[in-house]
């Protein structure tokens, strides 16, 4: 079973000539937006890796990974809502560590 967490619209600026009909969001602003969103009042939220980058289209999805108690557990970023520059996600971090068959990158196993 998976905690699910709704957030509402997330400002993202992407830089560009002019509003494209599509966006591609980068790895590093997934992973920016995850922890800035999984933080509480103060309290700073483990890391968040993505290995993808993630179309800015309603219905679009990946999956992430942050370390809780040093084990690594999904993290499933889906849009929601593209309105302009606005990109609203559903996030998702499951409750249960990642199995071993699927191994993170192993360029990536620190916190």
């Amino acid at each position: 079973m998976k905690r699910s967490i709704l957030f509402g619209c997330f400002v993202l600026f992407v830089i560009g000539c002019g509003p494209p009909k599509e966006r591609e969001l980068k790895s590093w602003d997934l992973e920016n937006i995850a922890q800035y969103q999984l933080s509480t009042k103060g309290r700073r939220a483990p890391s968040v890796h993505c290995a993808d980058h993630l179309d800015a289209r309603v219905g679009a999805r990946t999956t992430c990974y942050m370390f809780i108690e040093g084990k690594p557990h999904d993290v499933a970023m889906t849009v929601t809502d593209v309105s302009g520059r606005e990109t609203s996600f559903d996030i998702e971090v499951a409750e249960t560590p990642r199995p071993p068959s699927r191994p993170i990158p192993a360029d990536d196993t620190t916190d």
